[in-house]
């Protein structure tokens, strides 16, 4: 089973749930222009995006916010 580093916590298993909601998160938004990228693309795209940013953060910001309190608790000692 593959286990992915964890700050400097040793690792954590890449299948715990917590760790999984932003590997999906990720996967789900990788269509979404972010940083440099999105100088490459124009102005009436960017918009279109914009939009599904806006959706997408809205139906994840729960999960994501909930998966990253677990996780503090549970690393940040």
């Amino acid at each position: 089973m593959a286990r992915a580093r964890f700050g400097g916590h040793g690792r954590i298993d890449e299948f715990d749930p917590d760790f999984r909601t932003f590997v999906a998160i990720d996967s789900e938004t990788g269509d979404l222009f972010i940083g440099e990228s999105r100088r490459h693309w124009a102005a009436d795209a960017l918009k279109k995006k914009d939009i599904e940013i806006a959706q997408r953060e809205d139906l994840y910001r729960e999960a994501a916010c909930q998966a990253a309190t677990r996780l503090v608790a549970r690393f940040a000692r």
